[in-house]
This record gives C-alpha cells, sequence and structure tokens, in this order.
C-alpha cells in the first residue's frame, strides 16, 4: 500500500465521499418501489465507491481499479436507461419491466464490445441512443403524457448540463489532480437523478397486465431488437467494407497489371501479333513496347538497389554475429575466471578454517598446560607449607604464574620501593640482574593496574582511543606513532568501516577514563623509534609553517629547540605530538598502561601475534590475509623522507643528542638505541 499523502486525501474527499451525493436518488426510488432500478443504483453506488477509493488511495480491494471501473460503467449506463424507462411514463408493467431487463442485457453486450470504453464507445451509444429515442417517441405520440412536474423536470436537465461541463473538466487530469472537477460532476448527477426521479408526483398504478398488453409489450420489443439487428449489419457491412478496401490498397500494382495484360490480349485479337517498325508496324505497339522496356529498366534498378541493400544488411548481420560470438566468448571466459577465483577462495577458506581450528587447539592446550602447571605450583607450595612452616615467602614463583589471557607473558613489571619506579624484566627473574625492554605481552600485577597516563588521547581531537567491548580490549592513540592507521585497521577489520561506533562492537571515547572504567580490558599501544618521531613531528611543523606562508628551518637546526622561531608549535593539541611517547603509555613512575606493546617498525608481525593472544576470528583472519603492507604513518614526514633520502641523514651529532635529551623516558623504558639509528652512528 502507498504512502498516504495530502494528495491522496483531497482526491478522497473531492472523488470518494461525492459518491453520497446519489444517496437521496436511492431513497426516493425505494420510496416509489421499483426495486430493480434500486439494484442497479446500489450496484452503481458500491462499485463507483469502490473504484473511486482505489484510485483516490492508490489500494486495491479486491478488485483492481480496472475492474472497478468497468462493473461502474455497466451499472451507470443501465441506470441512466433505467430513469428514461421511468420517463417514458408506462402504464403497462410488463412493458416496463421488459424494458428494465433488455436494457441492462443490450448494455452489458456494448460494453463488453466497446472494451468498457476503454477503446471506443460506439455500441454503448447505439443502445443508449435506442432508448432515448424510444423515449422521446413515447412522450411526443403518447395521447396523455403522464403528470410531469415541469420545475423539477428542468432543475434536473440543468444538473444534467453542469455535470456534463464539470465531467468534461475533469478529463484534463494536469488541470484537475485533486479531481475536484470529478466530484462536482458527480454531484451535480446525483441532484440530476434526485429531481428527475422525482419528476412524478407519485408513483403511476400499472395495471393488470392482460394478454393483449402483453402482445403490446414484445411488439415494442420485437421493434427494438429488430433496430439493434439492422445496426450490427450495417456495421457489419461497414466492416466488409473496410477489408475490402484494405485488400484493394495491398495489391494495387497485380491490379494494373491484369488490367494492361487484358488490353494487351483485346490488341491482340483485333490488330493481330505486333510487327518490326521497320516493316510499318503500329505506333500504338511501339509505345506500349517503349513502355514495357522502360518498366523493365525500372524494375531492374529496384532489383539492383534491393541487392545492394540486401548485401549490406548481410554484412551488418555476419558483424553483429561475429560481435555477439566475441561477446559470448568474453562472458564464457569471464565465467571461468570467477569459477577459478571462487575455487581459489574456496581453497583460502578451507586453509584458513584449518589454520583457526589449529590456533584454537593451541590455545586450548596452552590454557590447559597453564591449568596444570598452576595446579602443581599449588600443591608444591602446600606440601612446603606442610614440611618447611615459614620458608614458603623464599620460594622462587616460576614462570608459569605469568600468564595473561591463557598466553604466557614476555615481559614482566615490579615497582621498586625504593625508588618507586617500575622495572622491566624477564618473568620470573630478578628485576636488577635480567631487566629486560617491554615488548609484546606484558604482566601487570593487580596493583599496578589501576595506572593511569600522563596525556590522555581525546576523543573530540581524533586521538581517542578505540574501546572493543565484544572482546573486552583496549588500543590507544599514541600521536605521530601510526595511530590513526592502525586504530582505523581494526575498525576495518572489526566492522567493515571507520565509524566512530559500530553498536555491540566497539566505540571511540577519551583515553584515561576509558581505562579506569574496564580495568579488566586487554590495553594493545604501539610505539616508534624517538628518531623517526622526531621527525614526523618536524614534517608537521614544516606543513604548518607553510600554511603561514613562512620559511620552513632545517630540522638539525629545529631539533634543539622546537619551541623558538617562527615553526614554534602554537596550540596544546600541536604541541603533544612532540611529547614523549612515555606520556601516553605510563604513569609519573614509569609504570605502564599497556598489557601489549607492539612497534611500528614490526606493525604487521605484531598485529597478527595480538590478534591471536586476543583469539578474534576475525582479526586472525585480516591480519594474516589482509596485511597494512604500505601503512600510513603521515604524508608529511614520508614526502620529507623521500625528498632527503634517509631519515639518518637528517641527523647531525647536536640533533641527535636534543632528541635524546627529549625523548630520554623513551629511549629507557622501550629500550631504543641511541648510539645507533637505520644504520648510522649518531655520536
Amino acid at each position: 500500500m502507498a504512502i498516504l499523502t495530502v494528495e491522496h486525501l483531497l482526491k478522497f474527499v473531492f472523488e470518494t465521499t461525492t459518491d453520497l451525493a446519489f444517496v437521496p436518488s436511492l431513497a426516493v426510488v425505494a420510496e416509489r418501489g421499483r426495486h430493480f432500478e434500486l439494484f442497479v443504483g446500489l450496484a452503481q453506488f458500491v462499485t463507483s465507491l469502490c473504484y473511486n477509493l482505489t484510485d483516490a488511495l492508490d489500494v486495491e480491494l479486491f478488485l483492481s481499479g480496472r475492474q472497478w471501473h468497468e462493473l461502474t460503467n455497466i451499472f451507470t449506463v443501465t441506470y441512466g436507461l433505467h430513469l428514461c424507462i421511468f420517463l417514458m411514463g408506462n402504464r403497462h408493467e410488463a412493458r416496463d419491466t421488459v424494458l428494465r431487463y433488455l436494457s441492462f442485457a443490450l448494455v452489458w453486450i456494448a460494453q463488453i464490445k466497446d472494451r468498457y470504453w476503454m477503446v471506443e464507445t460506439r455500441y454503448t451509444a447505439y443502445v443508449v441512443g435506442v432508448f432515448v429515442l424510444l423515449m422521446v417517441v413515447k412522450l411526443v405520440g403518447d395521447v396523455k403524457p403522464p403528470p410531469f412536474q415541469r420545475g423539477k423536470v428542468l432543475r434536473g436537465l440543468g444538473s444534467l448540463a453542469a455535470a456534463a461541463a464539470f465531467f468534461y473538466l475533469s478529463l484534463d487530469d494536469e488541470h484537475d489532480p485533486y479531481r475536484l472537477f470529478h466530484g462536482l460532476a458527480q454531484v451535480m448527477v446525483g441532484m440530476a437523478l434526485w429531481f428527475m426521479w422525482q419528476a412524478f408526483p407519485e408513483n403511476l398504478q400499472h395495471t393488470a397486465a392482460t394478454t393483449q398488453n402483453m402482445r403490446l409489450s414484445w411488439r415494442h420489443v420485437s421493434v427494438v431488437l429488430l433496430v439493434v439487428v439492422v445496426l450490427l449489419v450495417v456495421e457489419r457491412g461497414r466492416h466488409y467494407q473496410d477489408v475490402r478496401r484494405a485488400r484493394d490498397l495491398a495489391a494495387p500494382w497485380d491490379e494494373h497489371e491484369d488490367h494492361h495484360q487484358q488490353q494487351h490480349q483485346q490488341h491482340q485479337q483485333q490488330h493481330g501479333p505486333p510487327r518490326q517498325v521497320g516493316d510499318g508496324g503500329d505506333e500504338v505497339v511501339q509505345s506500349q513496347l517503349q513502355d514495357l522496356v522502360k518498366r523493365q529498366e525500372k524494375l531492374e534498378t529496384l532489383l539492383h538497389q534491393q541487392k545492394q541493400e540486401n548485401d549490406h544488411l548481410k554484412q551488418a548481420w555476419v558483424k553483429k554475429e561475429k560481435e555477439h560470438e566475441a561477446e559470448l566468448q568474453r562472458i564464457k571466459a569471464e565465467q571461468r575466471d570467477q569459477q577459478h577465483k571462487q575455487q581459489e577462495l574456496e581453497q583460502k577458506q578451507d586453509v584458513h578454517h584449518q589454520q583457526l581450528k589449529e590456533h584454537q587447539q593451541q590455545q586450548q592446550q596452552q590454557q590447559q598446560q597453564a591449568q596444570q602447571q598452576q595446579q602443581q605450583q599449588q600443591q608444591q607450595q602446600q606440601q612446603q607449607s606442610q614440611a618447611g612452616g615459614g620458608d614458603v615467602a623464599a620460594v622462587v614463583s616460576s614462570s608459569s604464574e605469568y600468564v595473561v589471557r591463557g598466553n604466557k607473558a614476555d615481559v614482566c613489571v615490579t615497582l621498586d620501593k625504593d625508588t618507586n619506579r617500575c622495572k622491566y624484566h624477564r618473568c620470573g627473574g630478578s628485576p636488577d640482574t635480567d631487566a629486560m625492554a617491554p615488548y609484546g605481552l606484558i604482566h601487570r600485577p593487580e596493583s599496578l593496574r589501576t595506572s593511569t597516563m600522563r596525556i590522555s588521547g581525546q576523543r573530540g581531537a581524533g586521538s581517542g582511543c578505540l574501546v572493543v567491548h565484544k572482546y573486552k580490549f583496549i588500543v590507544t592513540h599514541v600521536l605521530k606513532s601510526g595511530g590513526s592507521e592502525i586504530k582505523g585497521a581494526f575498525m576495518k577489520w572489526l566492522c567493515g568501516n571507520h565509524d566512530p561506533t559500530c553498536p555491540g562492537v566497539y566505540e571511540v571515547d577519551n583515553c584515561a577514563p576509558s581505562v579506569r572504567a574496564h580495568p579488566d580490558y586487554l590495553i594493545v599501544t604501539f610505539v616508534r623509534n624517538p628518531y623517526s618521531r622526531a621527525i614526523s613531528s618536524w614534517a608537521m611543523a614544516v606543513d604548518f609553517m607553510r600554511d603561514k606562508s613562512g620559511t620552513p628551518t632545517e630540522f638539525s637546526e629545529w631539533a634543539l629547540d622546537p619551541d623558538r622561531g617562527s615553526m614554534k608549535m602554537g596550540s596544546f593539541l600541536a604541541s603533544v605530538h612532540w611529547s614523549p611517547q612515555a606520556m601516553f603509555n605510563a604513569d609519573n613512575r614509569g609504570c605502564p598502561v599497556f598489557d601489549f606493546v607492539g612497534h611500528l617498525e614490526n606493525l604487521n608481525e605484531d598485529l597478527v601475534r595480538v590478534s591471536k593472544i586476543l583469539d578474534v576470528p576475525e582479526l586472525i583472519d585480516a591480519s594474516v590475509n589482509r596485511p597494512l603492507h604500505k601503512p600510513r604513518v603521515n604524508n608529511a614526514g614520508e614526502r620529507a623522507a623521500k625528498e632527503k633520502g634517509s631519515r639518518a641523514d637528517f641527523y647531525t651529532k647536536e640533533a641527535a643528542q636534543a632528541v635524546v635529551k627529549r625523548f630520554k623516558e623513551d629511549f629507557e623504558i622501550f629500550g631504543f638505541d641511541t648510539q645507533t639509528y637505520m644504520g648510522k652512528q649518531m655520536f
């Protein structure tokens, strides 16, 4: 069903509600006891109402709008003819009854012949004309005409004329889109019927139908049928004339040839066979021969033209056939390629499913082993507690305790109470003698899981954290360390888009509140060599300077003091790009606010590993089969590096010392080499 609009409502008011104008006339018909007219009138009212509803509201009520229209045509014309029969003032009930049933049957047949006014109205017009003619003859020839009420007859005729005018205006849908004139026409028709059915002051009293009256009635009916038969015969004659005329027009050349042949035969019978011109032959024969020669030449010319046209058509057909054949071959080749690609895809999917299955089995085995080791450790501790009492505290915990999400941790962290600084070391080893840089999976004790980063990424500034509620992990956004690319990759792999929200899967929010609100979530971060990150920050300052139409400073000078000169990063949001990465990943004690740390230099390998740790099938599939071949770290940095040749060539000894001093905490915590960068000795 179509959506109701103001146009539908206006059409409903003007087109459908105006059908109620027929109700008063039906009441008069019921009062006068004319039951057949009442049936036809009610049928006309119902079918018209249904048609107007389907047309106004664009709906289907059991039948289509066209079918309701066809029924409305039959009952409308019949209802009008019954009014004509009523106005005849027949005093014989039998005659009146026969005419009413006959009119209904003839209208139905005529409407079928005319295809319900959808093609023409000829036969319906014939039937209406016959009954109107009978009414006029009856009224004119009646010695004692019925007692009409002249005023109501005139009002009825006036209303009928107004209805005809409004109906004519309603035929143009462009100027009557809401069917206003159609509704006015229905109101006028209803008024006309109401006046006409009251043309007699009371019901005419029908006399008893006698045999003579019945004969007279059937005599009138016979006259009507005879007129109809005559009209049909005339129509059939016109049809045969049209067929004959078409046949004559279709073969003018054959008729001309036959006529010429007859003339030629008559000439030979009268004058004998044609003679040669040199022997004194007839000039008429010579003229006919010349005509024949000209006609023959003309026919040969036409034949030649037709042959050329046939050749052109044949060539075009051959060319088209070749094109179709080539197109068919191309389609077949595409289908073969598609089938081949489908087979390769199915094979890859099978391999991927097998890998996932193996990975899940490995995860289950690791978890089972970890549980078994924990149980063994607990049993050993209980045995030692029973045997030695207070010596339990001296037992060094094995590395099997340091498990994060069912995976063995790579690095552990311990808070040194003397220095109040966190130390990173091999799990199970000493923080002083087994120091390790945090890389990979980090084990944090519960006492350190409440740490908060010093600089929190902000959602409004585009550096918010990706909080994945479905799988309970958070991806932090470290500025100038590929944060946008990494966060965008997780968004695309998880939901196929880069929208800030994916209902039921993830959202992008401010980092610090998200970390505090979800202490049980695994926190993932990526860091970058400070030497590379400093060049990227300088390139951003170069773009900032170019926007102000200034002259950029060389990196070797800018690195000594980024906050001076024309390339000073003015706003807070710009200056944080130059802040150490530890500000985004650790608190003021150097304690981590992350559970997994990857390096941008090993982006794809670390993405695969963290995906397997998270045990998310879609992430494993995407990181393995759709790696980030060309991670977009920073367009400005890439352009600057290409112009210089190598990032290491940016550095002088003084610039390297300045970068090491500014990013001292990054070098110390994450273990990046200060002496060598991209194969170049910095000092």
